[in-house]
């Protein structure tokens, strides 16, 4: 049930990143592809997509969002080793990502949920409190801190 509930949370916060009609960006395109995947159950599909997309872009400057969407998925197929490492270097990239763009409560969500995931409870707790401070009407927000005050 639980991981229901955080497949769900994934695809809101994808939706949340804004797509432009008459120029969509490629990063908004394939967020959309992977939550059309997860919407399915095809989570395998999901990280082959964010994995060819890694693998093409090495130097992407939102490579740290998707390593840590990945790292996330991978870790609630049962795959820890793969998302742990996925998740370990996410945090950097989403840090300096977090620097640039401080009132960026979509990054900051998404690096609380890989500090989540990395068994760094403190952190994730202060990420989405900090998200909930700049957007304090996203359920999604207030549900990922609950789920980490309970340790989930």
């Amino acid at each position: 049930m639980v991981q229901r509930i955080l497949v769900i949370i994934v695809c809101l916060v994808m939706l949340a990143s804004p797509l432009h009609a008459e120029h969509p960006d490629p990063e908004g395109l394939l967020r959309l592809d992977i939550m059309s995947l997860l919407l399915k159950g095809d989570r395998e599909a999901a990280i082959l997509k964010i994995t060819k997309f890694l693998a093409d872009n090495p130097n992407h400057p939102q490579r740290g969002e998707f390593l840590a969407r990945r790292g996330t998925l991978r870790v609630d197929s049962g795959d820890n080793s793969g998302g742990s490492e996925d998740l370990r270097s996410a945090i950097p990239l989403l840090d300096r990502a977090i620097a640039a763009d401080p009132k960026n409560d979509s990054l900051i969500y998404i690096r609380a949920r890989a500090r989540q995931a990395s068994n760094d409870r403190d952190g994730a707790m202060a990420d989405f409190r900090r998200a909930l401070e700049l957007k304090p009407e996203s359920g999604e927000y207030k549900l990922g801190l609950m789920l980490a005050e309970q340790g989930r």
